[in-house]
């Protein structure tokens, strides 16, 4: 056999040899290339079957707008009943806002009937007023707990009514 002479870009002559020469050139680097080209083209495959498996279960562009579609009209339920929700919760904080002043003008009504009541039995202002500081708490309906008690203290420079009775003032 000859030699083969392959073209170089700046024009070297090939030093390799065709046949069993052990000059090593051209050919074995061609070898060694096609088994990288032979080992990336299984890869490739190995991933294009890959890609393949999957096609099938992939969504079309009207599969997503069916979806879309379907979210929105979704979402326009969820707003339409948090609208009405809210307008309960409205409701509700407007009538608990009544309750809250009914239940205080029940309690100035009943401050302002206990004083009157005090001030025709002769307790002195003084007293009232720390009578009114020490009233019992208000329950959550707005009416009181316990009436107001009179102490020892101030029961002692109290009058008794007109019946003898201090039973009213304890």
């Amino acid at each position: 056999m000859g030699n083969v002479v392959g073209h170089r870009p700046r024009g070297t002559a090939s030093d390799s040899s065709v046949g069993s020469g052990s000059g090593g050139g051209d050919v074995e680097d061609i070898l060694k290339r096609l088994g990288n080209v032979e080992t990336h083209v299984s890869e490739l495959r190995s991933q294009v079957s890959a890609i393949l498996a999957v096609i099938p279960h992939l969504a079309t562009k009207a599969d997503v707008a069916d979806v879309h579609l379907a979210m929105k009209a979704d979402i326009a339920d969820v707003h339409l009943a948090m609208k009405a929700d809210i307008a309960d919760v409205r409701t509700a904080v407007a009538q608990v806002k009544a309750d809250v002043a009914a239940a205080e003008t029940a309690i100035i009504k009943w401050i302002v009937a206990t004083v009157l009541a005090f001030s025709r039995h002769g307790v002195h202002h003084c007293e009232v007023r720390a009578l009114i500081g020490a009233l019992a708490p208000v329950t959550a309906v707005g009416t009181l707990r316990d009436p107001p008690r009179i102490s020892a203290r101030t029961a002692r420079g109290v009058p008794r009514t007109p019946t003898g009775n201090r039973s009213l003032l304890r």
